[in-house]
């Protein structure tokens, strides 16, 4: 299937496109967080 050899194969670049897809959403989701949520505001 495209070249890419072993089903073994396949299952990981699927993988690797998953882990990278919630990466950036998580990126995209906590960007504008708080940093400072546990500390006292003066």
């Amino acid at each position: 299937m495209f070249g890419l050899g072993d089903l073994s194969t396949v299952i990981a670049m699927l993988g690797s496109v998953a882990v990278t897809i919630v990466c950036i959403v998580y990126g995209i989701v906590m960007w504008n967080r708080d940093d400072n949520e546990g500390e006292e505001k003066k």
